[in-house]
């Protein structure tokens, strides 16, 4: 899943620090691969020379929060209805999970849009000729459970959590 889809997504719960931001994505996915605090800041820099977040103050203790602009509002709201491309297993959860954990946002539409891409995919594995049965085999055993997980999600709803005011714990503080 994009780090900056996800970065953007996950500040319209509202202004937050760095730290925060790795925490609310890590706990609302199922990250394929670890996420590295040092990519959130640097994410977050380019993002900011995009013009598509702006530093909003800082917390009591110092640390900077980060806040959507207008585009990167509209960029997060784009991106939580619309499937990534190419279409891939871990990208699909990763970002059903997180759309459907934010307050606020209606995850049904792209979990429709998911299905339908799925379903042109289980399609389109339908009988080859022989010599690449194994990969279409896998391809559409893939789609076959991709359409089935899409179909058994219940109450999208229940899933949203809305963002956690807990801070972890962490190194040294910032001089005030």
């Amino acid at each position: 899943m994009s780090l900056r889809s996800s970065l953007l997504a996950t500040l319209l719960l509202g202004d937050q620090y760095g730290l925060q931001l790795h925490g609310e994505i890590v706990s609302r996915t199922a990250r394929a691969t670890p996420l590295n605090v040092g990519q959130i800041y640097s994410t977050l820099e380019r993002l900011a020379a995009a013009g598509l977040v702006r530093l909003a103050g800082q917390t009591g203790d110092g640390l900077t929060l980060y806040s959507l602009t207008p585009s990167g509002r509209a960029a997060a709201e784009t991106w939580t209805g619309m499937p990534a491309t190419p279409l891939s297993w871990s990208e699909t959860t990763e970002q059903l999970l997180l759309v459907s954990s934010l307050p606020g946002v209606d995850a049904t539409p792209l979990v429709a849009a998911y299905r339908e891409a799925w379903v042109g995919m289980l399609l389109a594995s339908g009988p080859r000729e022989s010599g690449r049965q194994d990969d279409l085999g896998a391809a559409r055993a893939l789609a076959q459970a991709a359409v089935a997980w899409l179909d058994s999600l219940d109450d999208l709803g229940a899933r949203q959590v809305p963002l956690a005011r807990l801070r972890p714990r962490r190194g040294r503080r910032p001089a005030a």
